[in-house]
């Protein structure tokens, strides 16, 4: 059990830092995105805000028109800029640190914390998004349902690590929880499956569940269809996906007027507006040139660390 805890960590903390990295660019993607962050006795939760909640379809159901779902995420976080962006000197080298000292904390919190919290109070988790762009640094964990007695326990658990690194510890309510991940799979196959058999008469243009969120995301683009999206419109969707993939994991639609991605080709990729394709590489650029000049420093460390070791050996 240890061991698949360590691998499916290893497996998806870079894709989680991308991820929180690519946050900043969505907001720019996706006007009047706004949500709720909550102080929950003491406890910094970040939540979602939805346009609407369906009640009428059994099941977690939730709707979205026109606003990027993660968006709150970066609208409600404390960001300094300055560690944003193409960086030298001692900004790339505060970014490594960070960013080293974040991913210790991750994983000590994942596989020494984590199968106790389960066990003692019910740990629901999801995910972690370590962020090195707040003052002081901090992690966010994504909690299933979190209760004030279980973030009061991970807090009790890794905040003497926390402390010693500088760092903060918040929350953000997660939709789904590892124990889902096979259902949160077979939804994914039931869709495709369908859609390929040409079943489905919605305008479905992406859908996954690989997301900081956890919520099973399928993007529609309601503008073939309708000129707004109306109550009725939101019911008749969420009736018609969960006839298909089941009811036991949460189902976030998003309405986008206009939508041209293949459903096929970008099933195994966060949904974005069709129109931000082109912002999103031009964005991304400088995150991945910081990326690359931070990995060079590190083998330029390694080799000069290797060769002084080198000559004090033929010096002895």
């Amino acid at each position: 059990m240890m061991l698949k805890r360590r691998l499916w960590a290893r497996k998806h903390r870079l894709t989680l830092l991308i991820l929180s990295l690519l946050m900043s660019v969505f907001v720019f993607l996706i006007p009047n995105s706004t949500s709720l962050a909550h102080a929950d006795d003491g406890f910094v939760v970040l939540r979602p805000r939805f346009d609407m909640v369906i009640t009428e379809v059994e099941g977690e159901n939730y709707v979205m028109i026109d606003r990027d779902p993660f968006a709150y995420i970066v609208n409600d976080r404390p960001i300094n800029w300055t560690y944003r962006g193409s960086l030298t000197g001692g900004l790339a080298e505060e970014v490594e640190r960070r960013a080293q000292m974040l991913d210790e904390l991750v994983m000590i919190f994942e596989n020494k914390c984590l199968p106790k919290l389960e066990e003692t109070v019910g740990l629901k988790y999801w995910a972690t998004l370590p962020v090195f762009d707040e003052d002081p640094p901090a992690i966010y964990i994504g909690l299933y349902r979190p209760t004030e007695e279980q973030m009061r326990a991970v807090v009790d658990m890794l905040g003497e690590e926390a402390e010693e690194r500088g760092v903060i510890i918040k929350f953000y309510e997660a939709f789904a929880h590892r124990g889902l991940l096979q259902e949160l799979e077979r939804a994914r196959e039931l869709l495709r499956a369908v859609i390929k058999g040409g079943n489905v008469k919605l305008p479905v243009r992406s859908f996954n569940y690989r997301n900081a969120g956890g919520w099973f995301i399928v993007s529609i683009a309601y503008g073939e269809i309708a000129d707004h999206v109306s109550r009725g419109l939101a019911v008749s969707a969420t009736r018609t996906i969960r006839e298909i993939i089941g009811y036991k994991v949460a189902l976030l639609l998003e309405f986008h007027k206009d939508l041209r991605i293949d459903p096929l080709v970008l099933t195994g990729l966060p949904s974005l507006r069709a129109e931000g394709i082109i912002a999103l590489i031009v964005m991304i650029f400088p995150v991945a040139m910081t990326i690359l000049f931070l990995k060079q420093r590190r083998r330029g460390r390694t080799r000069s660390r290797r060769m002084r070791d080198h000559k004090a050996s033929h010096v002895l």
